[in-house]
């Protein structure tokens, strides 16, 4: 079965689909990088039809990859990785509260800090799932539009 599928480049400040096209829209790793979280969420939830369902992904501030983003800044400070602003749970909590949405869930995964070589990567991830599992490296959140909701 062939599907007509078109990508979009687009800044997430201002994105160029109308008000409420959507029943589910996935941002993965962008909240972290953006110039205004306030904006970026507004146009998440404007483009998201009632009652629709936000996945959100975002890096953990309490995990490996936080330490090695603390500890690295001083060293990397022009790589984006090192400039974001990572999350807490509570982070999301808030947001969800704040923003209008229902958190519906919200799933921890990923436990090696970024590496090039999947291999090794591999191998990090079963070793630290073990030993770091109050730990994970990513947040990733199912949050429902309320109706009515703008």
């Amino acid at each position: 079965m062939k599907k007509n599928i078109s990508f979009v480049v687009a800044d997430i400040s201002s994105l160029p689909f109308p008000s409420n096209c959507f029943h589910l829209v996935t941002c993965l790793n962008v909240l972290e990088f953006v110039r205004s979280r306030k904006q970026a969420i507004k146009e998440l939830k404007k483009v998201l039809a009632p009652d629709g369902i936000l996945i959100l992904g975002v890096c953990n501030k309490n995990s490996i990859w936080g330490l090695q983003k603390l500890v690295g800044k001083r060293f990397r400070g022009n790589d984006p990785f090192f400039n974001g602003t990572f999350f807490t749970k509570c982070d999301i909590v808030d947001l969800a509260e704040q923003e209008g949405f229902k958190l519906e869930q919200i799933v921890e995964e990923i436990y090696f800090p970024p590496i090039k070589n999947t291999a090794v990567a591999k191998l990090f991830e079963t070793i630290a799932k073990r030993l770091f599992k109050s730990f994970p490296g990513i947040f990733i959140a199912s949050m429902k539009k309320k109706s009515g909701s703008i």
